[in-house]
């Protein structure tokens, strides 16, 4: 859960509250939104726990602001259904008798955003609504990676903990995009999208790759002096190398395109270049590191394209070529895999915090990971 309504008070106004980022991998990061208040409520004190009377003010000021954040995030026309003053008016008295008088007066009151919403949809269609399913699927989708994280307990090694995962918190970045107004409709599920895809691969890379390769080197044994000497081990290490190079690959061209999605509002496309032996192509990279370098918030993502054009070069020679790792294998040749791992290494340590600073906090975040600076704000 990252956003809730939240009232701490009754001589203060309910809020929303987003919670479950970190700021520079360091302190907890609170988000909190103001919610409009009718008129006629605005010299209220809102209370729970008690008279059905007393309760109404604050279900009519939730139900509205969620309405409000539904009809935001959703392409489709969102209402409350049946909007006669008698429809609407029992609405908030049910509202009111289930959640807000059962409260703990003397405790803060809270609620999850997307259990008001899930109750409107049921109460108003008989259904969930787009907005509705969008958010439960980044639900279901970090519920599963979580039980993907725990499955095997205790035996199993990880290379990431699972305080560095909760940092890539999806659902707390949309929620600060809808509530600030800052994408909206099939531009927030397409970002969504796109930031799934990223932290899925991710996790592919580093939690059923490395252990996999990790695990298969250690039962077939690598002499990494003469790896002819453990072939099997030496192939798998070979093998890791490419996995390695394509899938951190992969990795960036999913940063490319949530970064330039979720400022532009349209897909990243390839401009023509030409390679060392003259072939035409169509990248990304090339269209993307100039752009991004002349974007406020985002330009320091710019120092990473000496990180993707070495990787590239190793991909190019697996995919376009003949193999560097094929070469390696017959000359009985290990190179070192840090260089197969840098740049993953390097996203994981600098983009949670760019993404923080640039969506959340709606600041720079300036540093050169080539040079391995630490990220000031400002």
């Amino acid at each position: 859960m990252t956003m809730t309504y939240v009232c701490e008070s009754t001589k203060g106004p309910p809020v929303r509250k987003i919670t479950g980022l970190r700021v520079l991998s360091a302190g907890e990061y609170s988000a909190i939104g103001q919610i409009t208040i009718p008129d006629m409520y605005a010299s209220e004190s809102f209370k729970w726990g008690g008279s059905l009377g007393d309760a109404e003010p604050l279900a009519v000021v939730l139900l509205t602001d969620c309405l409000g954040l539904a009809a935001t995030s959703s392409e489709d026309p969102v209402s409350a259904g049946d909007s006669s003053q008698d429809f609407v008016s029992r609405l908030h008295q049910k509202f009111a008798e289930e959640f807000i008088c059962p409260a703990d007066p003397d405790e803060t009151f809270s609620i999850d955003w997307l259990e008001v919403l899930a109750w409107l949809d049921d109460h108003v269609h008989g259904e969930p609504g787009t907005p509705a399913v969008f958010f439960n699927r980044i639900r279901d989708f970090e519920g599963l990676l979580r039980a993907a994280f725990d499955d095997g307990g205790q035996l199993r090694k990880h290379r990431v903990s699972r305080e560095i995962w909760e940092t890539w918190n999806i659902e707390a970045f949309a929620e600060l995009c809808l509530t600030n107004g800052q994408l909206s409709g099939k531009r927030l599920q397409r970002f969504i999208d796109h930031f799934l895809d990223l932290k899925f691969k991710l996790y592919m890379l580093a939690e059923v790759d490395v252990p996999t390769y990790a695990n298969a080197k250690e039962m077939w044994g690598l002499n990494r002096d003469r790896p002819g000497d453990t072939p099997h081990g030496f192939t798998t290490q070979l093998s890791e190398e490419v996995t390695l190079i394509v899938k951190s690959r992969a990795i960036w061209e999913s940063i490319m395109n949530l970064v330039y999605w979720y400022v532009t509002g349209s897909e990243i496309t390839g401009v023509q270049a030409v390679d060392e032996d003259g072939v035409s192509y169509k990248s990304k990279q090339k269209k993307f590191f100039p752009w991004v370098a002349a974007q406020p918030l985002w330009t320091s993502l710019a120092t990473f394209e000496p990180l993707v054009g070495k990787l590239d070069q190793l991909r190019t020679s697996e995919i376009h070529r003949l193999s560097r790792v094929r070469s390696n294998f017959t000359r009985m040749t290990l190179e070192p895999i840090e260089q197969c791992v840098e740049l993953v290494n390097t996203v994981l340590m600098y983009i949670p915090d760019q993404f923080v600073a640039a969506i959340a906090l709606r600041c720079s975040a300036t540093y050169d990971v080539t040079k391995k600076t630490p990220i000031t704000l400002g």
